[in-house]
């Protein structure tokens, strides 16, 4: 976990990196390494994709000296507090300010009970005579790629007991209140104007964001000489009693949390702890389950809005699709059973709600078909720890394979290589666990015979050692969907194939950081590359070498630069999205699905 100290390390590497924070309900903090809010979605307190106050910085004044600790640049002049930072340990959420004879510790942490983002401020005035210490929170509102002017910035507030309360819409009766134990409220409503976000897209261009930010006032504290003093500053959307609230207990509920996940990892894998640590902040699992299902593109007009609802939904389904892959990196590899059973029961039901949905709508079809697939698929890593299982989930696995491979809807499902290769696997995973009671089911037998000829009679190309995405292709290149054909619990490819599939694998999407979604020579690269593929690739490699110490020497010579990487940054975690030249792409941020199989990834090394 990332540790910086003044004059022992680079601050440039914190001011890189993005720290997450969240509570698992939908609230996060999403800043530089340095509570620097750099990107158009980054802000101290988000909800429902709405930045509320999109930071927090403090002033010092002593006599006629004003210290700002700010991380903000407008459009005439930069404000940074680098000079003041003298110690960062994102393990802790902490981070240590010194102003000359002051010097101060805050400490960020979300209640996971209460909507209420806590900073505790640890201040020590050495002075001989009193300081005055600030702290201003910044305002915004916005959707997460929109700016609003500075004429929606002026908002309603009003004093309440321990702060205030500040109206952002009367409309959608949306407010946030900013509370405090010890510090006193002054009203000095000031707009800070053009604010800039630089940001790098996935076009390696440069983009400059603006906005306008709020501050409705000052939240002040007069310490006397000497005096050391904790306070505690508090923003919720929600009202609350501040004398329920416990700074202390929630660190310590927190700190337990890492303490049990931890205590499953050996001490040597550094990086595996960091990583765990990571995605633990980055579990956003189980407040996107519930959010689901959504309406089907049926339950609207489709007269008046076809493509948007259907888009949704499809962007829907590949979210509840990543959250279930992720349970593998998420919860097993640390034998977190009990985690991940409440995770495949809330998307089982999710499942079941789905289905009671008419959709007709044959794309929308596919994705809840691999959805049902996935979900068999890491089911079974579940049930190879608990065998046990096999009792609550087996016929739920029987139901999902007659809805997938229907005979109305067969063909079509059967028409993607990626969604065979899932068929193939999901009835193998079947036919094992009734194998075990003494039962057999010939006629899903004969439909798995079916689809591994199917996939070399019709997508297998033989002359560019390639699969075929779907089967109406007159010709093809490599992608990245062939891969899993070789990467799942049973692969549906034999013989002198999957060494050769392997081969175009390595030549044409391979690089150091992660996979291509297309070959490098077909006109659909973007030139974009994903980590979370390096998982799949690793596994296809070791099956087919056998695994050995000096296999995964190997394989682990294959994602060196990834895994180095990490050990780097990963107090961010691992990027969703990279270019292949090496740029960071700003726009894209880290993802539960892409750090959980970076831990599989490190397990399989390891």
């Amino acid at each position: 976990m990332y540790i910086y100290k003044r004059e022992k390390n680079n601050l440039a590497q914190a001011k890189r990196m993005e720290y997450f924070l969240t509570n698992a309900q939908g609230l996060c903090l999403c800043m530089s390494g340095v509570l620097e809010a750099k990107r158009p979605y980054s802000g101290m307190y988000i909800k429902n994709g709405k930045v509320i106050v999109e930071n927090v910085f403090e002033e010092i004044e002593v006599g006629d000296k004003l210290y700002k600790m700010s991380q903000i640049n407008t459009s005439i002049r930069a404000f940074n507090c680098d000079d003041y930072i003298c110690g960062i340990d994102l393990s802790k959420n902490e981070f240590t300010y010194c102003a000359d004879k002051i010097k101060y510790k805050k400490n960020l942490a979300f209640s996971k009970y209460d909507d209420i983002l806590c900073i505790e401020y640890d201040i020590q005035n050495d002075y001989d005579c009193s300081v005055l210490f600030r702290v201003i929170p910044l305002v915004t509102y916005k959707e997460l790629l929109s700016m609003r002017n500075a004429t929606t910035l002026r908002f309603n507030q009003r004093d309440i007991d321990d702060g205030i309360i500040l109206n952002l819409s009367i409309s959608d009766e949306e407010n946030v209140f900013l509370k405090s134990d010890f510090l006193t409220y002054t009203k000095n409503p000031t707009i800070i104007s053009s604010v800039k976000h630089e940001m790098i897209n996935r076009n390696l261009k440069k983009e400059m964001l603006s906005e306008d930010l709020f501050s409705p006032g000052d939240f002040e504290i007069t310490l006397e000489p000497l005096e050391s003093k904790k306070i505690h500053f508090y923003i919720s959307c929600k009202e609350f009693d501040i004398s329920s609230v416990n700074f202390d207990d929630i660190i310590s509920e927190n700190n337990y949390v890492l303490d049990k996940l931890n205590s499953k990892i050996p001490e040597e894998f550094v990086e595996l702890k960091d990583l765990a640590y990571g995605v633990e902040k980055l579990d956003i699992g189980d407040y996107m389950v519930k959010t689901l299902p959504y309406k089907t593109v049926q339950d609207y007009d489709l007269k008046i809005d076809y493509e948007t609802n259907k888009f949704k939904f499809l962007q829907d389904l590949d979210n509840l699709t990543d959250i279930l892959c992720a349970i593998e990196g998420q919860y097993l590899i640390f034998e977190r059973y009990k985690e991940a059973g409440v995770v495949f029961a809330k998307i089982r039901r999710a499942i079941r709600e789905i289905d009671e949905l008419d959709v007709q709508d044959e794309e929308c079809y596919v994705k809840i078909a691999n959805l049902k697939l996935w979900y068999i698929e890491i089911l079974n890593k579940l049930y190879l720890k608990q065998p046990a299982i096999v009792d609550i989930y087996l016929n739920f696995i029987k139901e999902m394979l007659d809805s997938v491979l229907n005979k109305g809807r067969q063909e079509l499902v059967l028409s993607n290589i990626l969604t065979c290769a899932l068929c193939y696997n999901a009835i193998k995973v079947y036919e094992n666990m009734i194998s075990k009671l003494g039962f057999e089911d010939e006629k899903l037998n004969e439909i798995a015979i079916c689809i591994k000829n199917l996939i070399i009679d019709k997508f297998w190309l033989e002359d560019k050692k390639v699969l075929k995405r779907n089967i109406s292709d007159e010709t093809a290149n490599a992608n990245i969907e062939m891969l899993f054909t070789l990467s799942l619990s049973y692969p549906c490819v034999f013989g002198n194939i999957p060494i050769k599939l392997l081969d175009t694998i390595f030549k044409e999407l391979y690089t150091p950081y992660g996979l291509r979604m297309y070959s490098k020579r077909s006109l659909l690269n973007d030139g974009l590359i994903y980590p979370k593929y390096m998982a799949h690739f690793v596994k296809a490699n070791l099956r087919q070498n056998g695994i050995t110490r000096a296999s995964q020497k190997i394989a682990f010579n294959l994602v060196k630069e990834l895994i180095q990487d990490i050990s780097k940054y990963v107090s961010g975690g691992v990027k969703k999205i990279y270019h292949e030249n090496g740029a960071d792409i700003m726009e894209e941020s880290y993802d539960l699905l892409t750090n959980a199989e970076a831990i599989r990834l490190y397990d399989m090394l390891t």
